[in-house]
């Protein structure tokens, strides 16, 4: 069995107000509670009159952990909006992909430029790469949501009990019913098992140690 990689790249995708670095930060909190390295740069473009945002997580066992992930080292994708989480895709094509959120149209963008949620859906599903895509209640905010739906996969160091940890140093009372949701969902649809072979912090602690 080939060992996991030293550092692992989670990208975190969607629009200004999404609460994008909100939940690479957590992420990244919750590593380094379990004493690991981890560092967070921000991508914005006009993020806050609802522009795109993205957000690097690294996460490794050594201190020499670079800010940025490339295209090949991306391991997981979390998007918030589907149009962004498209567009992320195709910048990462072997990063498996966690969907969720409603499509938001940008201010001033007409809706017939709008690409439909059938065509980006498709997209998303036609990569050769794992794709789960969550369909999530638009009363809730979907970056809390889809923190608590990573973290329910076990993946990316998103373990659960350390990200719920850090989120209620950080969240209020209704936001962590909202991770909640996310990892309910997440349990509902019985995928756990197939994403705990993939990158977690136990195998990131595996690393650590001599072979």
């Amino acid at each position: 069995m080939p060992r996991p990689p030293a550092v692992v790249g989670v990208v975190f995708a969607g629009v200004g107000g999404q609460g994008v670095a909100s939940a690479a930060e957590v992420l990244a909190l919750a590593a380094i509670d379990r004493g690991l390295c981890a560092v967070v740069l921000e991508t914005r473009g006009l993020a806050q009159r609802g522009g795109m945002i993205t957000a690097h997580v690294r996460v490794g066992a050594s201190d020499a952990v670079a800010p940025r992930s490339s295209l090949n080292d991306v391991h997981f994708l979390v998007g918030f909006e589907p149009a962004e989480t498209a567009r992320s895709a195709r910048a990462f094509p072997r990063a498996r992909v966690l969907s969720v959120g409603s499509p938001l149209l940008p201010g001033g963008l007409l809706p017939s430029a709008y690409p439909s949620a059938s065509s980006l859906r498709r997209e998303l599903e036609a990569r050769p790469a794992q794709v789960l895509i969550v369909d999530t209640p638009k009363s809730i905010r979907v970056n809390i949501f889809g923190l608590g739906a990573l973290a329910a996969l076990g993946a990316a160091g998103a373990d659960w009990a350390t990200v719920e940890a850090v989120a209620r140093r950080r969240f209020s009372r209704e936001d962590m019913n909202d991770l909640a949701a996310g990892h309910a969902a997440i349990e509902q649809l019985q995928l756990v098992a197939a994403w705990n072979d993939q990158l977690s912090f136990e195998e990131l602690d595996a690393t650590r140690r001599p072979p």
